[in-house]
């Protein structure tokens, strides 16, 4: 490699830990989240405090924290949080003590409590690591709450894809809601200068505009006349919603019962069906993430002069238009605009994230004409030059123009 700039690159792996472990790492998930929601309760009372002219003082800083929290496992209802690890509490009282700064200087909001709901709906639970005993051994991994020479097993070589001396940063671990366990983290790596010579990679000479179209099966036009088309998620949407409306039943049974008899428990098939649903959403999700990342290495792999991207909405493409696909709303289209601007900012390629009120839909590609155009019209038919195009490429030329644009 190349350059001496560096960029940092978000690794997820997954791990594979026995019965014990997830043990451990259940209770540091559970105990980081109460640490959290007791730190911002004292901030509060701190806050309200302040308000009433009772204290001189905003909020609690991150010494007085970390005091308060030494006194507070001293008690003996608290006794069960010694276990819990030192350095996954310190990071907790900096966030929220850079959080409320970041609060009185006006640039974030009030932090909120954390919930097992709030974990649910994010699909994922996580707790922050100390990252200077983190490493792997071959495909194995040692994580820190364990003896040295505890290493858990992982989906990862490290002979294949670190280098020696390498530094990790933020790393965490992560539990979704099926159960699995992995490890996030950053590393700064240098960026690819290299990489179009080595796979001799020939420049485009040219920008690229790239039309997002959730039509379909999500189709992306470029403006060179290249088409990706997703995989076709139909069976998949009608099997999720079947599974919803029977969970819903379930969940309706369930609660006249627990009416008369408040000890009654969840049956065995209404627990199966909610993981199936799970199961469901997560294919979804994870065949529209391997579409992200297909998409996008191909583009870059043209080696343009500059991407341009519109930045879309769902919900404001969702107002009135029923030919959106479902399957979009299983992810965000911000997700696709941060990929490709995560890779352009890696090879080093310009990359330029158009208005969403950018018309590049009504403009004519040749003339310039403004044209509006219903959701259902397929192809572009300009009444000035007489240009008959497709209307998504017609967009991703219209786009393509913005980046020689003054």
């Amino acid at each position: 490699m190349t350059g001496s700039n560096t960029y940092p690159q978000y690794r997820k792996i997954k791990i594979f830990p026995n019965n014990e472990q997830k043990e451990f790492f259940d209770f540091s998930i559970r105990a980081s989240r109460y640490v959290y929601n007791w730190a911002l309760e004292i901030e509060n009372n701190q806050y309200k405090k302040f308000i009433n002219g009772e204290s001189s003082e905003q909020f609690v800083h991150e010494k007085d924290l970390r005091k308060l929290y030494n006194e507070f496992i001293l008690l003996p209802e608290n006794e069960w949080l010694k276990d819990f690890q030192i350095e996954p509490a310190r990071y907790i009282f900096g966030r929220i003590d850079y959080s409320f700064k970041m609060f009185f200087a006006g640039y974030n909001s009030h932090p909120k409590f954390k919930s097992k709901k709030d974990d649910y709906r994010k699909n994922k639970q996580s707790y922050r690591l100390r990252h200077d005993r983190v490493y792997f051994e071959g495909n194995k991994v040692r994580i820190p709450g364990f003896n040295r020479n505890v290493l858990i097993d992982c989906k990862f070589d490290t002979n294949m894809h670190l280098s020696d001396n390498i530094k990790f940063h933020q790393v965490d671990l992560i539990k979704d809601n099926l159960g699995n366990y992995y490890i996030g983290f950053f590393i700064l790596e240098e960026k690819l200068f290299d990489y179009f010579t080595e796979n001799n990679i020939t420049k485009l000479g040219r920008a690229i505009g790239i039309d997002l179209n959730g039509r379909n099966n999500r189709r992306f036009v470029c403006s060179d006349g290249d088409i990706y088309e997703g995989r076709n998620l139909k069976s998949l949407e009608k099997h999720i919603s079947n599974m919803n409306c029977k969970i819903s039943k379930d969940i309706n049974r369930f609660r006249e019962m627990e009416r008369t008899n408040p000890n009654t428990q969840p049956s065995k098939r209404m627990i199966k069906r909610r993981i199936k649903f799970r199961k469901a959403n997560h294919k979804i999700h994870n065949i529209q993430e391997n579409e992200i990342h297909l998409f996008t290495k191909k583009v870059i792999n043209k080696n343009p002069d500059c991407v341009v991207m519109e930045d879309l909405k769902v919900r404001e493409i969702r107002k009135g238009n029923k030919f959106i696909n479902k399957a979009l709303f299983h992810i965000e289209l911000s997700r696709y605009k941060e990929i490709m601007k995560y890779k352009c900012n890696k090879y080093n390629i310009p990359f330029i994230l158009a208005d969403h009120n950018y018309p590049s839909s009504q403009l004519c590609s040749r003339c310039g004409n403004k044209k509006k155009i219903s959701n259902s019209t397929l192809n572009y038919k300009c009444p000035i030059c007489g240009l008959k195009i497709d209307r998504d490429l017609n967009a991703a030329i219209n786009l393509e123009k913005l980046a020689y644009a003054g």
